[in-house]
């Protein structure tokens, strides 16, 4: 009877190895969810980052297809290069900025 006992037991460094075993798997694992934290934070700034370029283009094609007009480029060359068509009367006055 003391044979069959001792045959169901499990010897000690089989119980060691397990208990390494399962504690160098709780390790890794607790070192991968901490990546898989750090990965999320950063996929999220990036998404932001994402949503700010994205909005920056809706702008940039706004400016594109608005302000390549006939009339956008005539107000400009007034404004700001004091260019005026041939045909065209100006009046100065000292009341301008």
């Amino acid at each position: 009877m003391s044979q069959s006992r001792k045959s169901n037991r499990i010897s000690w460094p089989v119980r060691a190895i397990v208990a390494l075993l399962l504690a160098v798997t709780a390790v890794v694992c607790l070192v991968r969810f901490v990546q898989y934290r750090e990965l999320q934070k950063e996929k999220a700034a990036l998404e932001a980052q994402i949503a700010i370029y994205e909005n920056r283009i809706t702008e940039l094609e706004y400016i594109l297809t608005h302000r390549t007009g006939e009339d956008y480029i005539s107000k400009i060359a007034r404004e700001k290069m004091k260019l005026y068509y041939p045909d065209e009367i100006v009046f100065y006055t000292d009341l301008n900025p």
